[in-house]
């Protein structure tokens, strides 16, 4: 309702908590955490724990049908949809997207990785201006949100009996800003889905490395987590994941410079320069001014950066934790958007 000061006088404490909370979940040693009881169990204690599994089971279904309706039935693609698949029609027929998406302001603001993923779709469905039609997004914002529920699922320890994994994947369908996200078309959780691969593939370097460099040319933010994957990696490792990470990066630049030359590449960072030049209404530092606040927030997603680069380095054990991993990820990106000029709840999935 346009009250924007009070939105993200509500956000940013929320975001600044949960940065915080996950810090803590990935550094602290896991006998200082104290144990918990979910509500769930607290509730159903006198159940079986097939009784437990079965009910959060139909949770999860009704959930992911939930996500699929208002995906597939929503009206509104927001202009980052049609952005990326103008961009892509424009790649289907040999045109570099930097320059050439005039209907959307700014579309080409993005790396060429946002606009190579959706090419595959857009030879069926190409959007040449904003009066097509790119419904095609919201069906992929619905498969990447199944995906990462999955993901969540996938990463907990499972047995016949426990709840943990249903629980997670019944926490990432009732987050209320996927479900906003995924009834607009935006790229933003099909780069969550990508990050949820980097986890599932932690402990393999190469094809870590490749899904985390892929992630960095789809949006520029995963690149802050390269430090962590490579920290943890000795002899071998380390190699397989940067040669895995630059093979990456060779692929992306030949793309470039076969559809728009030797001049290619400056074309996409100069466009992708916008990002860093334009604020919004949304953060805090509209409301209470850049100095020195923003640039102690900079500062301090930094410093975690390279200290939890660090204790991956020296702590196997935390190195081989991916919830602890994922808790250090969650809290690098929270201060990326924290300390960002511009800023979407959109971006929290």
């Amino acid at each position: 309702r346009w009250t924007l000061d009070r939105m993200v006088l509500v956000s940013y404490p929320a975001m600044i908590y949960l940065a915080l909370r996950c810090v803590c979940q990935g550094l602290a040693p896991p006998g200082c955490r104290l144990p918990v009881t979910p509500l769930y169990d607290h509730l159903t204690r006198r159940w079986t724990a097939e009784q437990r599994v079965r009910v959060l089971r139909v949770a999860v279904m009704a959930l992911a049908l939930i996500t699929a309706m208002v995906g597939f039935t929503s009206l509104h693609v927001l202009d980052v949809g049609y952005a990326v698949m103008e961009g892509a029609t424009d790649m289907v027929h040999g045109v570099l997207p930097y320059g050439h998406i005039p209907d959307i302001l700014h579309g080409d603001t993005y790396p060429i990785g946002s606009y190579l993923f959706y090419a595959p779709f857009a030879v069926f469905w190409p959007v040449h201006t904003a009066w097509d039609d790119a419904d095609v997004t919201l069906v992929l914002a619905v498969l990447a949100a199944l995906l990462v529920a999955f993901s969540a699922w996938r990463l907990t320890p499972r047995s016949p009996t426990s709840t943990t994994g249903l629980r997670m994947a019944i926490a990432v369908l009732a987050f209320p800003p996927l479900l906003v996200t995924v009834s607009t078309g935006t790229t933003d959780v099909v780069l969550a889905a990508m990050l949820a691969l980097v986890l599932l593939l932690w402990r393999r370097p190469a094809w870590g490395g490749a899904a985390l460099s892929g992630a960095a040319w789809f949006k520029a933010s995963p690149i802050l987590l390269a430090p962590l994957l490579l920290a943890r990696l000795r002899g071998p490792g380390i190699r397989r994941a940067v040669i895995a990470m630059i093979g990456v990066s060779v692929l992306m630049v030949g793309l470039l410079l076969a559809l728009g030359g030797a001049a290619a590449p400056g074309r996409m960072l100069s466009a992708m320069a916008f990002q860093f030049t334009r604020a919004s209404p949304h953060t805090l530092w509209a409301i209470v001014g850049s100095v020195p606040l923003q640039q102690m927030a900079e500062a301090l997603t930094l410093a975690l950066i390279a200290g939890a680069a660090v204790r991956l380095r020296r702590d196997g054990h935390l190195a081989e934790d991916r919830s602890r991993v994922a808790a250090l990820a969650a809290a690098i990106l929270l201060g990326a958007q924290i300390s960002a000029s511009y800023w979407n709840y959109m971006y929290l999935v």
